[in-house]
């Protein structure tokens, strides 16, 4: 159960779940795509409820923009520290 967790929450620290480094990096790339489709999802939620804002009654559009904005740079920093974890050639090769 904790190595779920780990990889689930700080898949940047789950390096000692797996049996070869190869395996951690691969699971990093795949686990930061991911993030990133998803932080790209959280960006136009804000963006559309800041538009809709300036269109109709603003308090509640905003308020849901600045939850996705907040979740959105929370993701951030989860695909920051696993990038971290990658060595120099695999980051510059990522895609």
């Amino acid at each position: 159960m904790g190595s779920f967790v780990r990889k689930f929450f700080a898949p940047w620290t789950a390096g000692d779940c797996f049996d070869d480094l190869d395996d951690f990096y691969d699971f990093l790339l795949r686990r930061n795509k991911l993030l990133n489709a998803v932080r790209v999802v959280f960006f136009l939620i804000a963006a559309a409820c800041l538009m809709l804002g300036y269109a109709f009654e603003p308090q509640p559009y905003n308020s849901v923009a600045v939850g996705a904005l907040v979740l959105a740079l929370g993701l951030s920093l989860v695909i920051i520290q696993n990038e971290k974890q990658l060595p120099p050639e695999i980051q510059n090769q990522k895609s």
